[in-house]
């Protein structure tokens, strides 16, 4: 899709063609917007996942310690 582009552009430069530099700024419009989904959806998704995991993550490790020390008494059977 992006060599597409690139192709797209360098035939647009070398002619003067309106069709082809409107094909060309459409191209480059579509382009511009998929990146910024792509950006806006990773950002999105990590503020997401910041937010709901972070507790999660601080007690992680009491859960786990207090998990393995059961196992270590010998009460490792209901895990």
């Amino acid at each position: 899709d992006y060599f597409n582009l690139l192709q797209l552009m360098e035939e647009a430069a070398s002619s003067r063609d309106a069709n082809r530099t409107t094909l060309v700024v459409g191209g480059l419009v579509q382009h511009i917007v998929a990146q910024w989904r792509e950006t806006f959806g990773r950002s999105v998704t990590t503020k997401f996942n910041c937010y709901f995991m972070l507790p999660f993550v601080d007690d992680f490790h009491r859960f786990l310690r207090q998990e393995l020390q059961l196992l270590y008494d010998g009460e490792g059977e209901n895990l």
